[in-house]
């Protein structure tokens, strides 16, 4: 009988430490209220969450108010490893809608074109400047930035993959198919 006790007395006392661990995490690192950096999630205010793949780490956001007719917002992540970067641009109309006749796309820079994806070897001065300052490193001379465009009257959403193209060579298929692995909207 005495054994007995001692065995229950034993497994209360695992029992007892085994639950007071940590316990799961909520949503740590929610800096930005349209970021989860736990789930790695991106959550726009017109469009469905985008899944952002995890070796990806969110490094910041960059808010420009008003330039013209639009509010822009810059979400940045980072896959360390590979050199890689995530880039969500979202938009939002000053003026409550955006105009539906307007060229949210330019097909006559794109190394590829597709619908509402598109490709292309460079990338625009801001988002360059931008990711040049949250991250203190230059992106290399050879990129293909994989973009998919999203409007919704009131907020327009690029989501975009820059790779390194060590090789020059412009071939965006395989970086248009990345896209929608690494950054995949629910």
């Amino acid at each position: 009988m005495k054994k007995i006790l001692s065995i229950v007395l034993v497994l209360v006392l695992l029992f007892i430490f085994s639950c007071n661990g940590t316990g799961p995490k909520v949503r740590q690192g929610k800096e930005d209220p349209t970021v989860d950096t736990f789930t790695n999630y991106f959550y726009p205010k017109y469009h469905k969450p985008i899944a952002i793949f995890p070796t990806f780490k969110h490094i910041g956001v960059r808010s420009i108010s008003a330039t013209g007719k639009a509010y822009r917002e810059y979400n940045i992540w980072k896959d360390d490893r590979k050199g890689k970067y995530i880039l969500i641009t979202t938009l939002r109309s000053t003026q409550g809608e955006f105009p539906e006749d307007f060229e949210w796309i330019d097909r006559d820079n794109a190394i590829y074109s597709n619908g509402n994806k598109t490709a292309y070897n460079s990338l625009h001065e801001r988002p360059l400047k931008i990711i040049h300052e949250m991250s203190g490193e230059r992106l290399p001379d050879c990129i293909i930035v994989a973009q998919e465009f999203y409007f919704n009257k009131k907020e327009a959403m690029y989501k975009v993959l820059i790779v390194p193209d060590e090789m020059c060579a412009e071939d965006a298929g395989p970086i248009i198919e990345e896209l929608n692995r690494v950054a995949n909207m629910q």
